[in-house]
């Protein structure tokens, strides 16, 4: 008998929050953005979206191989490094010696497989949800270690069954609040928080 899907306030409850709570971190976040911020994130997947494309007309990769490598590529890395790592891949077939062994094995059999986003295993809801954010889906949320901290969860609470999930779904209701995309306020919040767009 399959097991029931947990909601997202019985998810949280398993580490003392609710959807309320973490749904008014996200906002109270989202507050402290300026104009500058809310622009840089309302365009940050856009350009990241972008850039994937112009990597694409050059190469013989797709837009979904090359956002899909962009994602496995990323644990660990600042943008600046993702972004080189996956020119790099794109033009030279390697990546730069500072992105560890595991997800630069992802990113070449991302890059390579027909059918890019199947190289995502159950437990890399992260990096498949950014490599959705990238290729145009708004209402995937990207939940890394910033916007955990925002929401008010360590990394190791949100591989809890359920935990990710119920985050993302918090980011969806404050971006609805907001009246923005939920990809928005994931992004907008993460330059908040981490004090630039880079």
């Amino acid at each position: 008998m399959a097991r029931k899907a947990l909601t997202a306030n019985e998810a949280l409850a398993k580490i003392g929050l609710n959807v309320e709570q973490v749904t008014k971190r996200i906002s109270r976040t989202f507050g402290k953005a300026t104009a500058e911020d809310i622009l840089a994130g309302k365009v940050w997947y856009c350009e990241a979206q972008d850039l994937c494309e112009n990597l694409s007309l050059f190469s013989d990769y797709t837009i979904d191989q090359i956002a899909a490598a962009m994602a496995q590529l990323s644990p660990r890395l600042r943008w600046s490094q993702n972004v080189d790592s996956i020119i790099a891949l794109v033009n030279d077939g390697v990546v730069p010696a500072y992105v560890m062994s595991g997800p630069a094995g992802r990113a070449h059999k991302a890059i390579n497989a027909a059918e890019p986003f199947d190289t995502f295993g159950k437990a890399a809801k992260k990096t498949r949800s950014f490599a959705r954010n990238i290729t145009g889906d708004v209402h995937a949320v990207t939940v890394d270690v910033w916007a955990a901290r925002i929401a008010g969860v360590t990394e190791d609470q949100l591989k809890l069954v359920g935990v990710y999930e119920a985050v993302a779904h918090c980011y969806r209701l404050a971006a609805k609040r907001a009246g923005i995309d939920p990809q928005q306020m994931q992004a907008i919040t993460w330059i908040v928080i981490r004090g630039s767009a880079s």
